[in-house]
């Protein structure tokens, strides 16, 4: 996503919240044709609730539609992405967010 600047950080979270509304959607559909057998991560965890639970302890208020982060299971995105066609940096004044969807056939 194009940022005004690399201090942008209205920019940055425009680009968070539009990279979770599409995770979310594709959440929807991998339920629809994969049923349970997926794993679906995101960048930052689902950014669901205007203040997350978890970091104080509480339960999830929405453990049917969270996310879980790609750093949270340990994916080292920069490494996975690294020999591949996919850019982890993608120019100045941008961000980039990742997912990744895991599936059994």
């Amino acid at each position: 996503s194009p940022l005004e600047d690399s201090f942008d950080i209205e920019g940055m979270l425009k680009a968070g919240a539009h990279h979770a509304a599409l995770s979310q959607r594709l959440q929807r559909a991998c339920t629809d044709v994969l049923k349970e057998n997926f794993l679906h991560l995101t960048c930052g965890g689902c950014h669901l609730c205007e203040q997350c639970t978890k970091p104080s302890g509480e339960p999830c208020r929405q453990p049917e539609k969270a996310l879980p982060s790609l750093e949270g299971y340990g994916v080292d995105v920069y490494q996975t992405v690294r020999n591949t066609n996919l850019r982890y940096v993608n120019g100045a004044n941008t961000v980039t967010y990742f997912g990744m969807i895991l599936f059994k056939e």
